[in-house]
């Protein structure tokens, strides 16, 4: 006798981002290893050629791109509405919105990774923190279980609401080193260079080491930063540098190059100021690369007390002076620290995030 499986739907629409987009990149490693477990349904606005090679039961798409505003909130009650009429056991949103109830026999996971727009860290318009608390707000009314990606977010989360449905801690997952590398076409091979990859925004941190490139001579070590700019003023300054030869940007990177990118970096830089988990310097730290952090809570939960930190209250000053220390020294002496922090950030793999993903949906079902 055949067993029924679990069905579970899936918001799929974080599958259509490209590689840098680390929640369509969870998505993209999680699914395959769990498909088997559960009759797995997706659900997105548009089709994507991605959907073809995860061998899901499923795919149902609306034909209509949520791009922002208005269409998103249209395609998260779109959304409810369908999981409704399916029924589905489980309904997992990766990307922090359940806006809409849906029916009362669906279980909803919902994974929450971060608050910045309640933080006050810089100005952001007050509709959209009205938004986003009103989203939030709606999500933990509607779900059964809360994931989080660390204790920052979760002690952030019971500051900021009253009421928080059962809730566990899952580590983001760092994506496995891709077979493929290939050197980005504009970086000649040369020379050592600093990295960062990520959004390039104030949250991130990206203008202190814009910073640095413009206070401080580097010599020959350039500073390459990888992923989209979130802003006008940093994209100018990021122009400026780079024809000054002391960045270089790259845009988006395909896999394939980011891979070439972590593997050869002298050290991975993330300055970044509010991070719900932060998956770079985890990547990095996982193919044996130095790192230097912030020292905001969540870098110090992962990294503990290991010298990678430079003061973000200094900023600028206090990055230069760790990135000093750490270059002065060969790549053996700092053998000993890079291989500490490679086994402290190894169990954060896509194995372990699904293990414990699997287990969350029977605890949901039971009750637990």
């Amino acid at each position: 006798m055949v067993a029924i499986k679990i069905e579970v739907v899936i918001d799929a629409r974080e599958l259509r981002r490209n590689s840098l987009g680390s929640l369509g990149s969870m998505l993209r490693h999680l699914i395959p290893i769990v498909k088997d477990e559960f009759k797995m349904i997706l659900i997105s606005d548009v089709a994507s050629p991605v959907f073809d090679h995860l061998g899901v039961f499923d795919v149902i798409v609306r034909k209509k791109e949520a791009k922002q505003g208005l269409s998103v909130w249209y395609y998260h009650r779109w959304v409810a509405e369908i999981v409704s009429r399916y029924k589905p056991q489980i309904f997992f949103q990766i990307n922090h919105f359940v806006p809409f109830k849906m029916h009362p026999s669906v279980k909803v996971i919902c994974e929450v990774h971060d608050l910045y727009p309640l933080e006050f860290f810089e100005n952001i318009r007050s509709y959209s923190r009205m938004k986003f608390l009103f989203g939030i707000l709606r999500t933990l009314r509607h779900s059964s279980k809360i994931i989080v990606p660390s204790k920052f977010t979760l002690q952030r989360l019971k500051y900021f609401f009253r009421t928080v449905p059962d809730t566990i801690i899952i580590p983001s997952p760092y994506m496995p080193p891709s077979e493929t590398i290939v050197a980005p076409r504009s970086l000649d091979g040369s020379g050592d260079y600093l990295l960062y990859l990520g959004r390039i925004s104030y949250m991130k941190g990206s203008d202190i080491l814009i910073n640095l490139a413009e206070q401080y001579d580097l010599g020959d070590m350039k500073i390459v930063m990888a992923g989209k700019v979130e802003s006008k003023k940093l994209m100018e300054r990021i122009v400026k540098l780079s024809e000054a030869g002391k960045i270089l940007y790259l845009d988006y990177v395909t896999d394939a190059e980011k891979e070439y990118l972590l593997q050869n970096a002298r050290i991975v830089v993330y300055p970044t100021r509010y991070d719900g988990f932060g998956i770079p310097p985890v990547e990095a730290a996982v193919r044996r690369r130095p790192i230097v952090v912030s020292d905001v809570p969540v870098m110090q939960e992962k990294f503990m007390k290991h010298d990678v930190y430079f003061s973000l209250k200094e900023g600028t000053q206090s990055l230069y002076k760790v990135l000093n220390e750490k270059l002065s020294k060969n790549f053996s002496e700092l053998e000993e620290e890079v291989e500490e922090i490679y086994q402290l950030v190894k169990e954060y793999n896509v194995e372990n995030y699904a293990k414990k993903f699997v287990n969350t949906v029977y605890e949901v079902l039971s009750g637990q």
